[in-house]
């Protein structure tokens, strides 16, 4: 399961979120054990290599999506009432699908 949640994470555009919760469980459970040959020493490095890959994986996903939260509260809000500014078009044009993306991370991450 661990091994598969990974590779869905890594091929995948958008990864699930149920993909994403299953390899930081996997990454959890994995710190506690230690390798005991050197057959399990290999497979301990490779464990630690994925490990590290979903931690930054997750940690990219959180820092995208506080900066998306920032930039809704600093153009996508304020544009939205300044037609002589931005006209609605434009303004739909620009910001069409920032909720969505915005909604997807949510599942992701705490930051919205």
């Amino acid at each position: 399961m661990k091994g598969f949640a990974f590779a869905q994470v890594l091929s995948s555009a958008a990864p699930s979120a149920a993909a994403l919760k299953a390899l930081a469980a996997a990454a959890a459970s994995a710190s506690a054990s230690a390798p005991s040959s050197a057959a399990a020493a290999a497979g301990g490095w490779r464990e630690q290599g994925r490990r590290h890959a979903a931690q930054q994986l997750l940690a990219l996903e959180s820092s995208y999506a506080r900066a998306l939260a920032f930039g809704v509260r600093r153009f996508l809000e304020p544009l939205a009432g300044r037609r002589d500014v931005l006209s609605p078009t434009d303004h739909q044009t620009l910001f069409q699908n920032i909720q969505e993306v915005r909604a997807l991370l949510s599942k992701f991450t705490d930051n919205t």
